[in-house]
């Protein structure tokens, strides 16, 4: 059994905790002789990170937005101009207006006559000056 210097250094420079202080140390004597200001250099670390997780999340949000309007459910809830071909909304569009304005024709047919007759009934001669009452 070697007992000299080193053979008494070995279980110190073995242990954790001189491990440890040691990292401790190397850092000061590096932040002491580069000037570094330890709460600024945490605080645009600090920014940093914070920078790049809202970077993560704002393109998580837009992956997630993407993925739902490629869903099935995200068609389905597209405006059908999206859902459908422009030609074919056209034609849709089309088709609608011609049977809004065959409907109103329907309807001025059917109850034009109802509508002369109230005009009719309406239009009674107002009554003389002497036989109204206030």
């Amino acid at each position: 059994m070697r007992r000299g210097f080193f053979g008494r250094l070995k279980p110190v420079v073995t242990d954790w905790r001189f491990a440890v202080a040691a990292a401790y140390a190397a850092t000061f004597v590096i932040v002491a002789l580069l000037r570094i200001d330890p709460m600024s250099a945490a605080r645009g670390a600090a920014s940093d990170l914070t920078s790049a997780g809202e970077r993560a999340l704002s393109d998580a949000r837009v992956a997630a937005v993407q993925r739902f309007d490629d869903s099935a459910l995200g068609r389905a809830a597209a405006p059908i101009t999206k859902r459908l071909d422009y030609r074919v909304y056209r034609a849709f569009a089309a088709g609608r207006a011609r049977a809004v304005a065959y409907s109103q024709l329907v309807f001025e047919k059917i109850f034009s006559g109802a509508a002369e007759a109230l005009e009719a009934s309406t239009k009674t001669a107002e009554p003389s000056n002497g036989s109204r009452r206030s």
